[in-house]
């Protein structure tokens, strides 16, 4: 069994993740890119924060995958300069060439990379995968589908619950 606390992350994670994406529109997400050049080869220096931790401060990585708004990206040092608004899904670190990825969850949030080989990302809540509670997950499923089957086409309440819905799909994606 998980800790209480990661229950808790997990319904906090979801309530913030509507209640954000239902603020945004849905639609507002954006990605930019700069034609600043770095020399190939350069390393990554990594921030990773969320209110509540900070994952990584200023530590060099080999790489990072990020789940954007526009699709899933990798991330590596001389990378061009990128802003990208996060979906639900799996931010995976790899800190070097031969290591696993540590593979976070993430609500939704920001990755900034800039044109010096420095990515940071913020989110509102960040829960290693292996930490995330398969019965947990789906029962807030069945709650947000429940929500989403009476509440009016249109209404906030049908928003959140179709976020919920899209964020518990997305955390069962990642644990699969």
């Amino acid at each position: 069994r998980r800790p209480r606390i990661i229950n808790i992350m997990l319904s906090r994670t979801i309530a913030i993740s509507a209640r954000t994406a239902v603020r945004r529109g849905f639609r507002t997400s954006a990605v930019l890119r700069a034609d600043d050049e770095v020399a190939p080869g350069s390393a990554l220096t990594l921030n990773f924060n969320s209110p509540y931790a900070t994952l990584f401060d200023a530590e060099v990585v080999d790489s990072v995958i990020v789940p954007g708004a526009m699709g899933e990206y990798g991330v590596t040092g001389g990378h061009s300069a990128v802003i990208s608004q996060l979906q639900p899904g799996v931010v995976s670190v790899t800190r070097t060439k031969d290591a696993a990825p540590e593979r976070y969850f993430v609500s939704g949030g920001f990755a900034f990379t800039h044109s010096n080989s420095v990515t940071d990302i913020s989110v509102a809540e960040a829960v290693l995968v292996e930490d995330l509670d398969a019965a947990a997950v789906n029962a807030e499923l069945a709650a947000n589908e429940s929500a989403m089957a009476s509440a009016v086409d249109g209404s906030m309440e049908a928003a959140e619950a179709r976020v919920g819905v899209e964020t518990c799909r997305a955390m069962l994606s990642a644990m699969a």
